[in-house]
């Protein structure tokens, strides 16, 4: 079976996506890279032969220091992105979605690119176990807003906000790496677009549910249990995630 592109028709630019008969996604659990799995279902589900394809998600976690210094703390981000898989396989079972490639890293901030490298190195052990290139890799990552959106916190990435002009495609919001069969669909637009998708799919209020954008720490999410902005410390301070998911939410519906 050949390679398929499909195109997207949202709010915030067009995006495609690419079918391969092996797709690997970056899935952290939050809602963009949920949002990314649930449409790649929903296109797979309506092919023709949905058992073809198989979706491979691999997750990295960021483990902290917790004895010397518990602001180091972040969530296991293996438990969202296992919950989202489950509720992923219940709302499509037609779709072959196989148990996540896992990685932990330790004392990731002395090293701002550890993360990257680390599923880097998760996709190139999952390519390994091909015996063809008949496989695209996913990342859901967005553009961040080309405002400031918070009051507490300056934006934390603010190379997302520059457009990646190499691979784009001309009226689209999707940049390829054709060198490396890889795809960012969202990359040139901000966090509304995954919004518009997922109330396009009928799976925003189940995606709000169990996916987790927040990056607050221990103290602030009551060991992880809820979000930041939902915590005794929100009025004083929120982190960037959670005020972008925000105000996406609220911005999303034109």
């Amino acid at each position: 079976m050949t390679s398929k592109e499909i195109i997207k028709k949202t709010p915030w630019g067009n995006v495609v996506f690419k079918l391969e008969e092996n797709i690997i996604i970056r899935l952290s659990g939050g809602f963009d890279s949920a949002t990314l799995l649930y449409t790649l279902c929903d296109i797979i589900e309506k092919e023709p032969d949905p058992t073809y394809y198989k979706i491979i998600p691999i997750t990295v976690t960021k483990v902290g220091n917790k004895y010397n210094d518990p602001k180091k703390n972040k969530a296991n981000l293996f438990l969202t992105s296992d919950n989202v898989i489950k509720h992923a396989k219940k709302r499509y079972p037609l779709v072959h979605i196989v148990d996540s490639e896992k990685l932990e890293i330790h004392e990731w901030w002395k090293d701002s690119t550890l993360y990257t490298k680390r599923q880097q190195d998760l996709i190139d052990k999952v390519t390994k176990s091909f015996k063809n290139n008949n496989w695209i890799e996913y990342n859901g990552v967005t553009k961040n807003p080309d405002i400031d959106i918070s009051p507490f916190e300056k934006n934390p990435e603010l190379h997302r906000q520059k457009k990646l002009v190499r691979g784009a495609i001309k009226d689209t919001v999707s940049v390829h790496f054709p060198f490396c069969n890889a795809i960012e669909p969202f990359r040139n637009a901000d966090k509304r677009i995954v919004f518009s998708l997922a109330k396009q799919h009928n799976v925003l209020d189940e995606l709000l549910e169990i996916s987790r954008s927040c990056e607050g720490g221990s103290g602030a999410t009551n060991n992880f249990t809820i979000d930041c902005k939902d915590g005794p410390y929100s009025d004083e301070y929120v982190c960037w995630w959670c005020v972008e998911r925000e105000w996406a939410l609220k911005n999303y519906d034109i």
